[in-house]
């Protein structure tokens, strides 16, 4: 579901990573991957020996990646009934596959045409450079866990996503120093002290701040237990909510946009792969399925800065808006 979200990771009081994703970013989404991260002890010790080894791409390197994305994707466009099941099997989640294709129909049963359909889900930048890709999650801990000398991994820091009052709709801090997992939701004007103070500066606004969890906490916690914890960090938000979404709609009525979705309304406590359904999935670097979404967030673009259908298939920063709503950039919240 498309709940924006940013994952940051904070080591030697310095910011490291600040991975911006488009997908799940409620508490029981994005917040469930990094607890299942954090939840053994030995990958956070991977985490800390992973860490040197992560870098950010430059302008011709991240075309470069562009050019194989495309050049994959024409690939694969010519791929027959035989080599794309062989394909989908390897690279298409087990969780899709069930719900596209039905626990009793195998690939091999099914026609070039639902093939093709299938092929959508299976999304080039993600498979090539999934560190990169904006539906990456909390899954890029493992990622950087991964990462060695001969191994690099490129990340893109996009920590200014952390003031966009519009769409950031939850973030994540995994402080090594102090060892805790921060949880954010809605947005709150910066005050001395918090852990976006050097983001935002002095009364500009910042994700708010639900809860922290100690490493040993998370660590001594089973999944339910953390869903449940999760859950409750959610209902928690239910009059922020209401009233962050209300500021929403009088700063967009103030530059002439009437109308904007209440995303976190819409994607609270669903974390069904399912519900991404064929269409969704088909939309390639659209922010968002919703046509009355269409005045307020702008299409995605590519990192070289194409947008649109240029943009399919490509590595995307993910959280661009509008002309019309980088007038708001004045407007605080009240």
């Amino acid at each position: 579901m498309g709940t924006r979200n940013l994952i940051c990771v904070r080591i030697n009081r310095q910011w490291v990573v600040a991975k911006y994703c488009q997908w799940d970013g409620y508490a029981t989404g994005q917040g469930v991957y990094i607890f299942d991260f954090l939840h053994n002890e030995d990958n956070i010790a991977r985490l800390r020996a992973g860490l040197p080894h992560i870098y950010e791409p430059t302008e011709e390197e991240v075309n470069m990646m562009n050019e194989a994305i495309k050049a994959e994707d024409a690939r694969v466009d010519a791929l027959g009934h035989t080599d794309m099941c062989n394909y989908l099997a390897l690279h298409m989640s087990e969780d899709h596959r069930r719900c596209f294709v039905g626990a009793n129909k195998t690939l091999e049963e099914l026609g070039q045409l639902e093939l093709e359909r299938l092929m959508v889900l299976c999304n080039q930048s993600k498979i090539l450079f999934p560190s990169l890709d904006r539906g990456t999650g909390g899954e890029v801990l493992e990622l950087i866990a991964n990462a060695d000398a001969d191994h690099k991994l490129p990340i893109q820091s996009e920590l200014e996503f952390a003031t966009d009052w519009l769409s950031c709709e939850w973030a994540y801090i995994v402080d090594m120093d102090e060892e805790q997992l921060k949880i954010f939701g809605c947005m709150e004007r910066c005050y001395e002290g918090h852990p976006f103070e050097d983001v935002g500066g002095d009364g500009v606004e910042v994700p708010r701040l639900l809860a922290t969890f100690s490493f040993a906490e998370l660590q001594s916690l089973d999944k339910e237990k953390f869903k449940e914890r999760a859950e409750d960090i959610e209902r928690s938000l239910t009059h922020v909510k209401e009233e962050h979404y209300r500021v929403v709609e009088e700063r967009l009525n103030k530059v002439g946009i009437v109308r904007v979705r209440d995303n976190f309304g819409a994607n609270e406590g669903d974390t069904s792969e399912c519900d991404t359904g064929m269409e969704d999935a088909s939309e390639g670097d659209e922010i968002d399925n919703d046509a009355n979404e269409e005045d307020v967030m702008g299409d995605d673009t590519s990192v070289d800065g194409s947008s649109g259908d240029e943009a399919s298939g490509q590595i995307v920063n993910g959280h661009g808006v509008d002309a019309n709503v980088s007038q708001m950039d004045q407007l605080h919240l009240d």
